[in-house]
């Protein structure tokens, strides 16, 4: 399915704000109970948020 430059401009900023909330629930949230950065949680926490970036990131260049 294809999107226009509008929609695509509105899905990199949701996917934004997706990652943003990711972020602070899978990784800074296991940092403060105290789980130490190298945890599985807190890595796969922030791969998970590096995809939300990248695809936020790959919907912005569709925008153009």
């Amino acid at each position: 399915m294809r999107f226009t430059c509008k929609q695509y401009e509105k899905l990199a900023d949701w996917g934004e704000r997706v990652a943003l909330l990711l972020f602070g629930s899978l990784v800074v949230q296991q940092l403060l109970i105290g789980r130490p950065l190298m945890s599985g949680a807190v890595l796969t926490g922030a791969a998970v948020t590096a995809l939300a970036y990248g695809l936020a990131y790959w919907w912005l260049k569709q925008a153009k």
